[in-house]
């Protein structure tokens, strides 16, 4: 493991048990949540992370296309505020204090605080949490109460995944 300074945080890192657990994972989360926010995230993923950042995720051995969530917040005036996580295999060393600032709309923070990674991450395992502000670029507008509906039917999925695809097959 290799130890590195991330703003006032101090942390060790694994980078090739973390490139393992990318090759095994197929999909970010932006590419399997149906919800508008998600959608309009895809249209910027490749250009929503500084450049600083980006060096960052690959020098720990993160796929910028693969996070572990995003999360739309929603609208802060003609922008919308964004969220999300990556995670990776490492432990901390020194919690600090401060968000990694890297300009006015990017903020980054390493957590040892979220839902339950992926197995292949191991079993010491970090996320670097993002926030930043994206335009609206989808044609349809931004509605909170479809995106709440969309959700649900997310939830429901989830929940029934193994009834849903016995239900949907010809093999009965």
């Amino acid at each position: 493991m290799v130890e590195l300074g991330v703003g006032d945080q101090r942390i060790r890192f694994d980078r090739e048990r973390t490139i393992t657990a990318y090759s095994q994972t197929t999909l970010g989360w932006a590419d399997r949540c149906l919800c508008l926010g998600c959608k309009n995230f895809l249209l910027f993923r490749g250009s929503a992370y500084p450049e600083a950042f980006k060096v960052f995720l690959e020098a720990i051995g993160i796929d910028p296309a693969k996070e572990g969530e995003a999360i739309h917040y929603g609208p802060d005036g003609a922008r919308h505020f964004y969220g999300g996580w990556f995670y990776f295999a490492g432990e901390i060393l020194d919690a600090g204090e401060r968000l990694v600032e890297l300009g006015p709309d990017f903020k980054y923070f390493i957590r040892t605080g979220f839902p339950k990674p992926p197995a292949p991450f191991g079993p010491k395992v970090l996320a670097v949490e993002f926030t930043t502000f994206l335009p609206w670029a989808l044609e349809t507008p931004w509605d909170p109460a479809f995106d709440a509906q969309l959700r649900k039917a997310d939830e429901i999925m989830d929940r029934y995944a193994n009834t849903l695809r016995a239900l949907a097959s010809t093999d009965r």
